[in-house]
C-alpha cells in the first residue's frame, strides 16, 4: 500500500498568504506614493510655470511702461528745446526790431561860424553858417552850403518820408529807414522863402535808388493819400524840420532815427569863443 503525499501545514499556507498580502500591500503603497510624489512634483512644476510667465509679463509690461515713460520724456524735452529755440529767436527777433527802431544815422553838420548884430537892424542878430549835408557812412555829400541868416532860431526845412516800423524792424534794404532831403535853411528873422536853399541836385540828396526818386517824385501824393502810401509801405510823408537856438562856435549834428519822423539836431561840440573870453571877468581869488 502506497504511502499518503505529505501536505504542507495550514500555518504555512497562511503565513505565506499573509507575506504575499503584505508585500503586495508595500509594493501598492510604494507605487501610490510613487504616483503622488510626480502628481504633486508635477504641479508645482506648472506653478512655478505659471509664476515664471506672470513674471515674465510683468517684466516686459514695466519695460513697456518705461520706454513709453522715457519717450514721452525725450519728446517734453524735444518740444520745450524747441519752444526755448523760438522763445530766443523771437527775443533776438524783438532785440533786433528795436534796435532798428532806434537806429538813428546822421544825416547833416551845421556849424555856427559867426554872430553879429544887423547893420541894418541892430537889434536883430546875423548868423553865419555852414551846412554839410552826409552820407550813409558820414561822408560830405558834395560841398558845404555857407550864407548868413537872420536871427539866432535856425530853421531846416526837410521833409520827410517815415516807413510802417514792420519794414523798418526787418531791416528792409529799401524800407528799413525813413529818408529826408533838405530843401532850405532859415532864420527867425526872415520869411522861408527868404532862406538858402540846400536842394542842389543831383549833389543832394546824392545818390537815390529809383524807388527814392520815385517817392520824392510823389512826395505830397503819399502825404494826401493814404491807399497810395498804403501800396508802398510809407507811414507818413510829411513837411517841416527840426530848429535850433543857435551859439556861435558851436556844432550840430542833424540825425534820423530810422521809425521816427523828422530830424532832430543835437551840439557835439562848442569852440570857446575868443572874444567872450576876452571880455570875462577875473576869476575872484
Amino acid at each position: 500500500m502506497a504511502e499518503p503525499i505529505p501536505r504542507p501545514s495550514i500555518v504555512r499556507e497562511t503565513n505565506f498568504f499573509l507575506r504575499t498580502v503584505v508585500y503586495g500591500g508595500i509594493v501598492g503603497l510604494l507605487g501610490l506614493g510613487t504616483w503622488e510624489a510626480r502628481d504633486f512634483l508635477h504641479k508645482g512644476d506648472e506653478a512655478l510655470q505659471e509664476k515664471t510667465r506672470e513674471l515674465a509679463e510683468l517684466k516686459d509690461t514695466h519695460t513697456k511702461a518705461l520706454a513709453a515713460k522715457e519717450a514721452e520724456a525725450a519728446e517734453l524735452k524735444k518740444l520745450h528745446a524747441e519752444e526755448k529755440k523760438k522763445l530766443e529767436q523771437e527775443v533776438a527777433r524783438i532785440n533786433t526790431a528795436l534796435r532798428f527802431l532806434k537806429l538813428e544815422h546822421r544825416v547833416a553838420r551845421l556849424e555856427i561860424l559867426e554872430q553879429s548884430p544887423d547893420p541894418d537892424k541892430p537889434t536883430q542878430m546875423l548868423t553865419k553858417i555852414r551846412f554839410t549835408e552826409l552820407g550813409p557812412k558820414g561822408e560830405e555829400i558834395g560841398s558845404p552850403t555857407i550864407g548868413t541868416l537872420k536871427g539866432t532860431e535856425i530853421y531846416i526845412d526837410a521833409p520827410t518820408i517815415r516807413f510802417k516800423d514792420d519794414f523798418v524792424e526787418q531791416g528792409d534794404l529799401l524800407r528799413g529807414r525813413s529818408i529826408c532831403r533838405f530843401r532850405r535853411i532859415y532864420g527867425d528873422g526872415q520869411a522861408p522863402t527868404e532862406g538858402i536853399s540846400l536842394d542842389r541836385p543831383p549833389e543832394s540828396p546824392g545818390d537815390m535808388t529809383e524807388f527814392e526818386k520815385n517817392l520824392w517824385n510823389k512826395f505830397w501824393d503819399l502825404a494826401n493819400s493814404p491807399e497810395h502810401a498804403e501800396q508802398l509801405g510809407v507811414q507818413s510823408a510829411q513837411g517841416g524840420g527840426p530848429a535850433v537856438y543857435a551859439k556861435k562856435g558851436t556844432t550840430y549834428h542833424v540825425e534820423l532815427r530810422a521809425s521816427g519822423g523828422l530830424p532832430n539836431v543835437k551840439a557835439v561840440e562848442q569852440r570857446p569863443d575868443p572874444a567872450a573870453t576876452e571880455k570875462a571877468p577875473p576869476p575872484t581869488k
